[in-house]
């Protein structure tokens, strides 16, 4: 809207909210993680220009889902004289923080290490909140898929988390564990189905947070 046409106007009083279901009510081929990406994906390369760098540095793995041709997307955007991401940045939400040189990397990884840096606290909604504003989020990955750290929004599901008896750490949501890909050093830690063995219990994790 910004970047193609002349605006639109916000008005301070106003709320906007999004409502959660416990399940869609259709399909969505190969989960709704991978459709989510496929979608984000066409949009941040399509709009959002060098700054679409943030989107992979915060889900790397959308590298290796397909998002089909732009070219339509982009010859509409050139037809149109939309405006660059840059100036919506700039001129609509300059209040908005971006990481310098976009060098934030919070996805979480094993670093053969414990759970006892894990600076987090218990928040509303079984969230586990860093110290900040951002909780562990699947970001509507599934199985094997990878693990973030995303502003807390309070509304559970893909934030919902709880601590189980054989100290694991577990999605409310998918019913699956955060679990290490392997036990090299830097690998993405996923979500996988709770099986209890040593690659799941919450000893062997630990947050990286590089924001600085």
């Amino acid at each position: 809207m910004w970047l193609c046409a002349d605006g639109l106007e916000i008005i301070p009083c106003s709320h906007v909210g999004h409502v959660f279901r416990k399940q869609h009510p259709y399909d969505f081929p190969g989960g709704s993680g991978v459709v989510f990406v496929h979608n984000t994906r066409r949009a941040a390369e399509v709009w959002m220009d060098h700054y679409k760098q943030l989107y992979y540095e915060t889900n790397p793995s959308a590298q290796y889902v397909q998002f089909g041709s732009i070219e339509d997307r982009l010859e509409l955007k050139h037809n149109l004289k939309c405006r660059p991401f840059d100036w919506y940045m700039r001129n609509v939400y300059p209040e908005l923080k971006v990481p310098d040189y976009f060098e934030r990397n919070d996805s979480i990884v094993n670093d053969r290490n414990r759970i006892n840096n894990f600076d987090v606290e218990l928040a509303k909604h079984g969230a586990l909140r860093q110290l900040g504003h951002e909780c562990l989020d699947t970001m509507g990955n599934k199985n094997l898929g990878h693990l973030f750290m995303y502003q807390c929004h309070g509304q559970g599901i893909n934030q919902d988390w709880a601590f189980t008896f054989d100290r694991l750490l577990k999605n409310s949501n998918s019913n699956l564990c955060v679990t290490l890909n392997g036990f090299e050093p830097n690998r993405p830690v996923v979500l996988a189905e709770c099986v209890g063995d040593d690659s799941q219990v919450s000893s062997k994790l630990k947050i990286l947070n590089n924001a600085g």
